[in-house]
């Protein structure tokens, strides 16, 4: 408990203290100076700390969110549901900030229903999606598939075309606070917290997930769920 204190305190004091002294300076310029600033330089100042903002805002949900998941409070909204459809929806979200990276999103999926809950496959969606759109460069493609295995589990596969791990990286990627040796390629935050919370996630919906990858080779991360039978 004392080792992931220490851990916390600091991703808190790296990942809050940058963004919290960027919006201060930006403030002071813009209490400074307004007489002096262009409506286009107020534009830029706005949107630095609207990202600013929004690190912050990430990292405070994602702490809430393992906090939540170690207590026991979640797996609340238990449905059967198709699960192209929510992928789909996922997807649809995420194609502005792929466009903008100069990055195919693509899915390939199957009818298919499962009976778990629908806001944490969703966010386990969310989080594969966004961290292969992240840590991938322009002119490759983000694949999401889905095939039915023969142990009647529906596998969800999130491929993409970017940095790849190591070996080590492998071994302690679902570790919480973990930073890896892929880098973000558009100075996109990221806080240690993703891959953890989405493991619990899944494994608290009864599913697997895993990862495939070489470093240079792009990776892919895999989820199983039982298939819902009417």
């Amino acid at each position: 408990m004392d080792t992931e204190k220490n851990e916390f305190l600091g991703i808190a004091s790296h990942d809050l203290k940058n963004p919290l002294s960027s919006i201060l300076m930006i403030a002071n310029f813009l209490e400074e100076d307004t007489d002096e600033l262009s409506i286009e330089k107020i534009r830029e100042f706005a949107a630095d700390i609207r990202i600013s903002s929004q690190r912050m805002l990430n990292l405070v949900i994602d702490l809430l969110d393992i906090n939540r998941i170690e207590e026991g409070t979640v797996l609340s909204n238990i449905c059967v549901f198709s699960i192209s459809d929510q992928i789909q929806g996922v997807v649809d979200i995420h194609k502005s900030s792929a466009k903008l990276k100069g990055i195919a999103l693509k899915t390939a999926t199957i009818p298919a229903l499962v009976k778990a809950d629908q806001s944490a496959f969703v966010q386990v969606m969310d989080n594969l999606i966004s961290n292969a759109i992240k840590f991938s460069h322009a002119d490759t493609t983000v694949s999401v598939n889905t095939e039915i295995t023969a142990e009647n589990f529906i596998r969800i596969s999130v491929r993409d075309q970017g940095q790849g791990l190591t070996e080590d990286d492998l071994s302690k990627m679902f570790v919480k606070f973990q930073r890896l040796s892929a880098k973000p390629t558009g100075n996109e935050n990221s806080t240690g917290l993703g891959l953890s919370i989405t493991k619990k996630l899944v494994k608290n919906m009864n599913g697997r997930i895993w990862c495939e990858s070489e470093k240079g080779k792009g990776a892919v991360f895999y989820v199983e769920l039982e298939q819902f039978v009417e």
